[in-house]
């Protein structure tokens, strides 16, 4: 039977914040991390200044952060990054850099209706991988959140991830070419998926 439990990230401390941060570095931004000389330790202390913490959900097992996950809406996305706080700490060239890097990927308003929910960011720290965590987030943020259709991306290489999404019914709507950077890293394609909730009925407020 499973221990896991999930908290919204607003409801945990300051120390669990810094390991959300740390665990999505280690899981999206290693090879920027690689490729700008930046410890990774650095890098998540830096950049959890930019979480929206009533965006982000953490499964747990006790006190240990297995996962995280996010959504977004029509509303607003799930960080805010600071420039001038990423210069500062970084440099002003890392920082800058690392603020355009990420603010197209994680601050760019999404082209979604008041019914539709963009689910990101769901990762899993390396040693809780098999356990179902990834399957427990997914579940609880759709059953938590009402809205008539889920949309998430993932990159063509993230087979594991594509295989759970087909699993929890999500279908592919359209591709995209990456970006030079993300090709860099042996990313040829973004897939866009899309699961409807059959249970939610739209009205006129939406």
């Amino acid at each position: 039977m499973s221990t896991f439990h999930i908290q919204r990230l607003d409801s945990l401390s300051n120390e669990a914040v810094e390991k959300t941060a740390q665990l999505f570095t280690d899981c999206f931004m290693q090879e920027l991390c690689t490729s700008l000389r930046i410890p990774p330790h650095s890098m998540a202390k830096t950049f959890s200044h930019s979480f929206v913490k009533d965006h982000y959900f953490v499964c747990m097992e006790g006190e240990t952060i297995l996962g995280i996950g996010a959504v977004s809406t029509l509303h607003g996305r799930s960080h805010r990054l600071d420039k001038n706080w990423l210069r500062r700490e970084l440099g002003y060239i890392r920082g800058g850099f690392v603020y355009n890097a990420m603010r197209e990927e994680l601050e760019h308003p999404l082209p979604l209706t008041a019914h539709q929910a963009y689910i990101e960011s769901i990762a899993t720290a390396e040693h809780a991988r098999g356990k179902g965590v990834a399957t427990t987030l997914m579940n609880f943020l759709m059953g938590t959140h009402s809205h008539h259709e889920f949309i998430l991306e993932v990159m063509d290489r993230n087979e594991k991830a594509i295989r759970l999404y087909e699993h929890l019914g999500f279908t592919v709507f359209r591709k995209k070419k990456a970006g030079f950077f993300l090709r860099l890293g042996g990313i040829r394609e973004r897939i866009y998926m899309l699961k409807r909730n059959e249970n939610h009925t739209i009205t006129g407020n939406e």
